[in-house]
This record gives structure tokens, C-alpha cells and sequence, in this order.
């Protein structure tokens, strides 16, 4: 863009130029055609983002070669498989944006077939990253707190009263939530407790009761017999998760390089709106 910003604030017909827009799509979508640019500039930018936020149905072609695809994925229960199921979305999905963040969802809780060993597993996964791309970090941090492929890529089921993991309580503040530099490592302590008994049995999340520490437990100022979901509250209710989450979303949507205050900015957006991500 000729004056690059760091948010992108609603332009006005002489501001919203042809590289403004192709700047935009190729942020939030997987590239653009010259027809695609030129159309985003003549809409303007209100009318463009519509587009983009506005879910699409989808094609009967598309609906049947996904199935076909997810199917063989199923079926042969290998990586490349799946991989070529989401590429077909990635590539002819008739809501662009809803992919772009799917892929951004799943580098931020980065997870691996290599040791879930599921393929039912890993797509559950990437269908929750795609339900909640426009929805609530919130919701989507619970039930990525809950989520089975997580939760053994993690060694949740190692997780037990007298033998806190810290592996699950680590990444939830660490890459999910608050960055480093926002939490101790007694708080790393104390949310694996919470965290005790959040296990996995017959391919489903499994309240363990028998393994879940149920006595008192301190983090962020707060003693009570905390669990896992009040260790996501927790986390979300610091200043540092919005920051931490509004700087992600500038850097991959907007600029590398975000400002402090684009950051501060957008921050205020999240929180204001409780972690909505199209509110």
C-alpha cells in the first residue's frame, strides 16, 4: 500500500486504491486475480471485507469432490490424504477467508498427525478451526482445551493429581494465550493442576475425576479450586492475551511489522467485544 497503516481503517473512494485492494486480498485470501482486485477497488473496502465475512454456500461440485476426498482421507488414514482434502478447499472454497483463518487457527495451535496418529482426530480439529474462524477466541480456546488431538499431542492423559504434566498448561499461556514473558512458572504450576484428570478415553474428551486435583490452587491473584476452563478464563481476562492475539492477527492480516499502537488498538477492539472475532 502507499501509506502503509496499522490497522486498516475504512478508506474513502480516493484513498482505497487498485494496490490498497490487491494488499487486502492477498492478506485475506489465498491470492487474487486481476478481475478479483479490480472488483474488490470498485466496491470499496466496507464492501469488499462484506464479501469476504459473508458465508457462501458452496457449490454441488465442490460439496461432492470434498466428500469424495474426505472419504479416501478416512479410509487410507494418511496425512497426505487429509492434506489434499483441505488443498481443495484452500484452493476452490467459495469463502476464501474462512480458509485463510482455518490455516491461521491451526499454526496457532499447532498440532501434528505424526504423533495424534488420527485422522478422524486432526479433522475434527480443522472443522473446529473452520466453525469458529469468525467466531469467539474464547469458545474456540475452551474447546481447543477439550479437543482430543490436542489433548494427545499434549500427554493430557499423563496429566494426574499426584503427577501434574505441565506440557497442556505450558502451551495455553505460552503459544495460545499470553506469550512468553506474561506468566511464571509458578503459574505454569498451578494451572497444571487444574488441568489434572482432562484426559482422552474412547476417542472423546474424559472428565477423570479420579486424577483431577479438586484442592485450592492460586493463579493471577485468584485462589479457589480452579479447573481448566477457569484457567482459560483466567488467561483471557490478562491484558496480555488480547495483545498477544491482536498482534498475531495484524502480523498475518495486515503487516509484518505491526505498530505498538495498531496493536494497542485492536486489543481494545478483542476486549471490548469479549474475543468475538466478527462482532
Amino acid at each position: 500500500m502507499s501509506k502503509p497503516t496499522g490497522l486498516l481503517a475504512p478508506h474513502n473512494a480516493e484513498d482505497w486504491s487498485l494496490r490498497d485492494a490487491a494488499h487486502f486480498l492477498w492478506r485475506a485470501q489465498f491470492g487474487a486475480t486481476a478481475a478479483e482486485i479490480k472488483a474488490a477497488h470498485d466496491a470499496g473496502l466496507t464492501k469488499a471485507l462484506d464479501s469476504l465475512i459473508t458465508p457462501q454456500e458452496e457449490s454441488e461440485n465442490f460439496k461432492e469432490v470434498e466428500a469424495i476426498l474426505r472419504e479416501a482421507a478416512f479410509d487410507t488414514g494418511a496425512t497426505e490424504d487429509l492434506q489434499a482434502w483441505w488443498l481443495h478447499r484452500i484452493f476452490y472454497s467459495a469463502n476464501p477467508l474462512a480458509e485463510k483463518l482455518t490455516l491461521f487457527w491451526h499454526n496457532h495451535f499447532a498440532t501434528s498427525n505424526a504423533k495424534v496418529r488420527s485422522i478422524p482426530h486432526m479433522a475434527a480439529q480443522n472443522d473446529l478451526f473452520r466453525t469458529e474462524a469468525l467466531g469467539s477466541f474464547r469458545h474456540l480456546l475452551k474447546e481447543m482445551s477439550k479437543d482430543v488431538a490436542m489433548l494427545i499431542w499434549l500427554d493430557s492423559n499423563a496429566n494426574r493429581k499426584r503427577h501434574a504434566n505441565e506440557n497442556f498448561a505450558r502451551e495455553v499461556m505460552e503459544l495460545f494465550s499470553l506469550g512468553e514473558g506474561n506468566y511464571t512458572e509458578e503459574d505454569i504450576k498451578q494451572a497444571a493442576r487444574a488441568f489434572t484428570g482432562w484426559h482422552v478415553r474412547e476417542d472423546k474428551f474424559w472428565f477423570n475425576k479420579r486424577q483431577h486435583d479438586f484442592t485450592d490452587k492460586t493463579l493471577f491473584g485468584k485462589t479457589a479450586n480452579l479447573d481448566g476452563g477457569d484457567v482459560v478464563d483466567l488467561c483471557l481476562a490478562q491484558k496480555a492475551c488480547a495483545r498477544f492475539i491482536a498482534f498475531k492477527l495484524l502480523r498475518a492480516f495486515v503487516l509484518d511489522q505491526p505498530s505498538s499502537t495498531s496493536v494497542d488498538v485492536l486489543a481494545a477492539r478483542i476486549t471490548e467485544h469479549d474475543y468475538a472475532m466478527s462482532p
